[in-house]
């Protein structure tokens, strides 16, 4: 999300740097950010002068860079580690995060000055699960990006793989499905994606899906979409009505008769299409906050 922002801003030929915090350690964090004078070692903000920094997982940087941020932030200063000199530069700062910084702050573990400091514009993305139109165009991006870059022919979708796929909880996001239709077309037998090609965690009965939509209309039609997502989700591992239909304990002429609504309603479902221009990216897929500031010039 914060590579498109970029692209758009004034400074978008000036230097853009990223940082995961939560990738290097914390006694890393500091000569990456404000240099090392022994070494001689320039930091991002000093080489992004005039430019962006990204922090990406902000959530997960100590109390102690916490505070030296908020110094240079303040400021627009800061000293190499090793060094008394002060440098002053005029970076913009971007940060993101999968956590509620909110919540850090009440609970103690972000600084609340800090946290209103990065505060000036906040873009929040809802996750993949929230936003089900998503997930077909998406999976169709993937599908063609992959299977043009192996230089195979796209396969086409199964019917009811849209069921599948949208009554997940895709608790990884973008990138979740992502890897998963890869693998799966990597290990594709045949010229069609059906929901058995594609492996996704098991569900607990707590993951399955009973927000505000779901409890919408009568008791039997809330019943009918509950019954849909257990029968969908484990379809995926039980990829015959026979199998499921022992996994169950059920008999066999019952599951196929719920499956024949089943995949009647995915059929109505696909008469809807959704259309993107070439290179677009559908929105709200992943569960990213974001926020700019600019340290003081």
């Amino acid at each position: 999300m914060p590579t498109p922002v970029i692209r758009q801003a004034p400074e978008r030929s000036k230097p853009y740097l990223a940082l995961n915090c939560a990738s290097i350690p914390e006694d890393a964090v500091e000569s990456e950010l404000f240099g090392h004078a022994p070494e001689g070692k320039k930091g991002f903000f000093e080489q992004a002068n005039g430019g962006s920094v990204l922090l990406d997982e902000i959530g997960e940087m100590s109390p102690r860079m916490q505070a030296k941020l908020l110094r240079f932030l303040n400021d627009g200063t800061f000293r190499r580690v090793g060094e008394d000199h002060e440098v002053h530069v005029d970076v913009r700062v971007i940060c993101a995060t999968q956590k509620n910084l909110v919540e850090l702050v009440q609970k103690g573990v972000f600084r609340e000055d800090l946290y209103y400091r990065l505060n000036v514009l906040t873009l929040n993305l809802p996750p993949l699960r929230d936003c089900p139109q998503d997930i077909m165009p998406l999976t169709e991006l993937f599908v063609a990006r992959f299977a043009d870059e192996q230089g195979v022919p796209r396969p086409k979708l199964a019917a009811d793989l849209n069921t599948v796929l949208t009554r997940y909880a895709w608790p990884g996001n973008v990138r979740q499905l992502k890897n998963a239709i890869y693998r799966a077309l990597t290990q594709l037998d045949g010229y069609e994606l059906r929901p058995q090609d594609i492996l996704l965690p098991d569900y607990d009965a707590a993951t399955v899906a009973v927000g505000e939509d779901a409890m919408e209309g009568s008791l039997d039609e809330i019943t009918s979409r509950f019954e849909r997502s257990v029968l969908t989700q484990l379809y995926r591992n039980y990829p015959s009505t026979r199998k499921l239909a022992k996994r169950l304990g059920v008999s066999h002429t019952a599951i196929a008769n719920k499956f024949a609504g089943i995949w009647s309603e995915s059929e109505e479902e696909r008469r809807v299409s959704v259309n993107m221009p070439d290179g677009a990216t559908p929105s709200g897929i992943l569960t990213y906050a974001f926020s700019t500031a600019r340290a003081a010039s």
